[in-house]
């Protein structure tokens, strides 16, 4: 026997169902140049939902989701850890001059350090860059792609020229 709550899922599917089947048919028979009808809403819910056991999610704590997102943290640039996690958190305590500056200083290293390594990985890319365009280039010439450089690159890459541009030119 179906729940309330699924059988209103059940009720709204079939709701939304038998409307779209009368679009369709009105659609079939008012032809192309007809002017677009206003399509049933969907429901929010989907009918997986009643056979898919919801899995029990557990609620965490501010520390206890701080610790979780600081586990699943990926170290790309080297960061000390243990600054973006107990520093931050002991600023709230009690804390002398000298540590605080010891602790900025040390975060201003790793500042320095990620932004290296992202310049580098800019020049890379922009190099990458330079040489995807030429063949670009050289495929448009050919007509082999009909897209302008701006275009496929914002189509395929979702980037956009400008930056694109920037790049390049470092």
């Amino acid at each position: 026997m179906w729940s309330t709550e699924q059988s209103v899922i059940i009720t709204e599917h079939s709701n939304y169902y038998e409307q779209m089947t009368l679009v369709i048919k009105q659609i079939k028979e008012s032809g192309p140049d007809a002017p677009k009808p206003s399509l049933p809403k969907r429901p929010k819910s989907k009918l997986d939902s009643l056979f898919t056991q919801a899995k029990k999610r557990k609620t965490f704590n501010p520390q206890e989701l701080h610790d979780y997102l600081r586990s699943k943290c990926v170290d790309h640039c080297g960061i000390d850890k243990k600054f973006l996690v107990e520093d931050v958190w002991n600023i709230q305590g009690i804390l002398s001059t000298e540590q605080l500056l010891n602790i900025l200083r040390r975060a201003a290293r790793q500042v320095k350090r990620c932004e290296a390594q992202m310049l580098l990985l800019y020049i890379k890319f922009g190099a990458f860059l330079v040489r995807v365009k030429a063949w670009h280039e050289d495929k448009y010439d050919k007509n082999e792609i009909k897209e302008s450089w701006r275009d496929w690159l914002k189509t395929n890459i979702d980037y956009s020229d400008r930056h694109a541009r920037r790049l390049r030119n470092l």
